[in-house]
């Protein structure tokens, strides 16, 4: 499985998220299906290999965006927390590999014309890549 599929599969094993914003409203990319509010956006802005061993395992850091859109700023600013509780210096599985660390590293919040609101929680994730055929 890869990062993004990791992110979704905890954040469906986490109750509270889940009573926020179901995981059927967090996507991956780009908005789909509905988009009434509140619904949560993945995406990845960078990958950066920082070392590689010789028998192909590599430990990368990857840049994520969650994008949280809600209509008031309160309602976005309980799902960013909830989203640091589960997601801030978090270890887990990956398939071939793991997270080794997410780090927060920006927040930002904005309104839309239309009085909503867009908060964006950035993350640096550290993981560890196992190329296929090795074990550990």
């Amino acid at each position: 499985m890869g990062l993004e599929r990791a992110i979704h599969e905890r954040w469906a094993t986490d109750y509270l998220l889940c009573a926020l914003v179901p995981v059927d409203r967090l996507t991956t990319g780009v908005p789909r299906g509905d988009t009434s509010f509140p619904y949560v956006v993945l995406t990845r802005a960078e990958d950066q290999v920082l070392a590689r061993t010789s028998s192909g395992t590599s430990i990368a850091r990857s840049l994520l965006r969650f994008s949280i859109w809600v209509a008031g700023l309160e309602q976005g600013q309980e799902i960013a927390r909830a989203v640091a509780r589960r997601f801030d210096r978090a270890d887990f599985p990956l398939s071939g590999g793991g997270v080794l660390n997410m780090q927060r590293v920006a927040t930002a919040q904005s309104q839309a014309d239309d009085s909503s609101w867009r908060l964006e929680v950035d993350y640096a994730v550290t993981h560890r890549l196992q190329a296929p055929g090795v074990l550990g």
